[in-house]
Protein backbone atom coordinates (compact mmCIF):
# COMPACT_ATOMS: atom_id res chain seq x y z
CA UNK A 1 0.00 0.00 0.00
CA UNK A 2 3.03 2.25 0.04
CA UNK A 3 2.31 3.35 -3.52
CA UNK A 4 -1.51 3.17 -3.42
CA UNK A 5 -1.97 6.86 -4.14
CA UNK A 6 -0.07 6.50 -7.41
CA UNK A 7 -2.79 4.22 -8.77
CA UNK A 8 -5.61 6.70 -8.15
CA UNK A 9 -6.82 8.61 -11.17
CA UNK A 10 -8.42 12.00 -11.25
CA UNK A 11 -12.01 11.94 -12.45
CA UNK A 12 -13.11 14.48 -15.03
CA UNK A 13 -16.52 16.05 -14.97
CA UNK A 14 -18.53 15.20 -18.07
CA UNK A 15 -21.20 17.47 -19.50
CA UNK A 16 -23.84 16.48 -22.03
CA UNK A 17 -25.08 19.53 -23.94
CA UNK A 18 -28.12 18.98 -26.14
CA UNK A 19 -26.43 20.08 -29.36
CA UNK A 20 -27.97 17.64 -31.82
CA UNK A 21 -31.37 16.23 -32.64
CA UNK A 22 -32.95 13.58 -34.79
CA UNK A 23 -34.00 15.22 -38.06
CA UNK A 24 -37.38 14.48 -39.68
CA UNK A 25 -35.64 12.14 -42.15
CA UNK A 26 -34.02 10.15 -39.31
CA UNK A 27 -30.54 11.62 -39.67
CA UNK A 28 -28.45 13.58 -37.18
CA UNK A 29 -28.98 17.35 -37.21
CA UNK A 30 -27.27 20.14 -35.25
CA UNK A 31 -29.68 22.18 -33.15
CA UNK A 32 -29.76 25.95 -33.23
CA UNK A 33 -28.31 26.98 -29.88
CA UNK A 34 -29.42 29.99 -27.87
CA UNK A 35 -27.36 33.16 -28.49
CA UNK A 36 -26.15 33.20 -24.87
CA UNK A 37 -24.47 29.79 -25.35
CA UNK A 38 -21.82 30.90 -27.84
CA UNK A 39 -21.34 33.87 -30.13
CA UNK A 40 -21.42 31.62 -33.18
CA UNK A 41 -24.26 29.44 -31.84
CA UNK A 42 -22.44 26.33 -33.11
CA UNK A 43 -21.90 23.03 -31.37
CA UNK A 44 -18.17 23.19 -32.16
CA UNK A 45 -17.83 26.54 -30.38
CA UNK A 46 -19.71 25.17 -27.38
CA UNK A 47 -17.54 22.03 -27.26
CA UNK A 48 -14.40 24.22 -27.31
CA UNK A 49 -15.77 26.49 -24.59
CA UNK A 50 -16.61 23.54 -22.33
CA UNK A 51 -13.25 21.85 -22.91
CA UNK A 52 -11.41 25.06 -22.11
CA UNK A 53 -13.10 24.88 -18.68
CA UNK A 54 -11.61 21.40 -18.20
CA UNK A 55 -14.80 19.48 -18.90
CA UNK A 56 -15.24 16.32 -20.94
CA UNK A 57 -17.97 16.67 -23.59
CA UNK A 58 -20.46 13.89 -24.38
CA UNK A 59 -23.33 15.50 -26.33
CA UNK A 60 -26.93 14.36 -25.95
CA UNK A 61 -29.15 13.77 -28.96
CA UNK A 62 -32.24 15.73 -28.00
CA UNK A 63 -35.75 15.61 -29.41
CA UNK A 64 -38.04 18.47 -28.46
CA UNK A 65 -41.54 17.07 -28.75
CA UNK A 66 -43.16 20.40 -27.79
CA UNK A 67 -46.49 18.65 -27.30
CA UNK A 68 -46.22 16.74 -30.57
CA UNK A 69 -45.58 13.10 -31.23
CA UNK A 70 -42.83 13.56 -33.78
CA UNK A 71 -40.33 11.02 -32.49
CA UNK A 72 -41.94 7.73 -33.70
CA UNK A 73 -41.88 8.71 -37.42
CA UNK A 74 -38.27 9.89 -37.07
CA UNK A 75 -37.29 6.63 -35.39
CA UNK A 76 -39.07 4.64 -38.14
CA UNK A 77 -36.97 6.42 -40.75
CA UNK A 78 -33.80 5.95 -38.72
CA UNK A 79 -34.41 2.20 -38.30
CA UNK A 80 -35.31 1.80 -41.99
CA UNK A 81 -32.01 3.39 -43.04
CA UNK A 82 -29.53 3.73 -40.13
CA UNK A 83 -26.36 4.25 -42.20
CA UNK A 84 -26.69 8.06 -42.69
CA UNK A 85 -27.28 8.55 -38.97
CA UNK A 86 -24.39 6.28 -38.00
CA UNK A 87 -22.06 7.96 -40.51
CA UNK A 88 -23.02 11.41 -39.20
CA UNK A 89 -22.58 10.33 -35.56
CA UNK A 90 -19.16 8.84 -36.28
CA UNK A 91 -18.20 11.94 -38.26
CA UNK A 92 -19.29 14.21 -35.41
CA UNK A 93 -17.27 12.20 -32.89
CA UNK A 94 -14.22 12.14 -35.15
CA UNK A 95 -14.38 15.84 -36.08
CA UNK A 96 -14.71 16.97 -32.46
CA UNK A 97 -12.68 14.29 -30.68
CA UNK A 98 -15.73 13.01 -28.79
CA UNK A 99 -15.74 9.63 -27.07
CA UNK A 100 -19.42 9.13 -27.90
CA UNK A 101 -22.95 10.49 -27.70
CA UNK A 102 -25.87 10.14 -25.33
Amino acid sequence: MANASASLSICKTTVSPTTHTLAPDGTLQERALQPNVTKTRSAAALFNRLRSAGLEVLPTIFNNEAGQSSLPPKMDKLFANPKPFIDAALGLCSAHNLSGLN
